[in-house]
């Protein structure tokens, strides 16, 4: 059992962030099904819509509140394979052709942009620096903090 008594103040709660990233999940499958069924939501292209407008669109639509240091965007797939469902003896996931493909310029891929925090002033602080960045939660794009 994670005993809280041992987080310094600033610490990502591991249990939080494991409940968000699973809201993180549900509402993003959400997205990705009414996509598929309309990307105009709200009358206006999920493709053309800014950071802001799709963190409005996570909190209105799909009640999840993205990280205020996360800013999200979404891009169209631009290959040719699709998904195939395959009920062989030889069980095979239907994203396989699609997600195998990661060297063509149409290639399935998501970009996330990390911002590197500054190099603290003190060179003997570095090793705590990236301790504390890693226990903040910030080391990775979705985090409550």
């Amino acid at each position: 059992m994670i005993n809280s008594k041992d987080e310094y103040e600033g610490d990502e709660n591991i249990l939080i962030g494991i409940k968000d990233n699973d809201e993180w999940k549900t509402a993003f499958l959400r997205l990705v099904c009414d996509i598929w069924s309309n990307k105009n939501i709200n009358g206006k292209d999920v493709y053309e819509m800014d950071f802001k407008e799709i963190r409005e669109l996570f909190i209105n639509r799909y009640n999840y509140t993205p990280p205020s240091n996360l800013r999200i965007t979404l891009t169209e797939y631009k290959g040719q394979k699709s998904y195939k469902r395959n009920l062989e003896e030889k069980k095979v996931n239907g994203w396989y052709e699609v997600l195998k493909d990661n060297n063509s310029e149409n290639a399935y891929f998501s970009t996330v942009q990390m911002m590197v925090p500054p190099k603290p002033e003190n060179d003997e602080d570095l090793a705590a620096a990236v301790t504390d960045y890693m226990a903040a939660g910030k080391a990775y794009p979705f985090t409550i903090a």
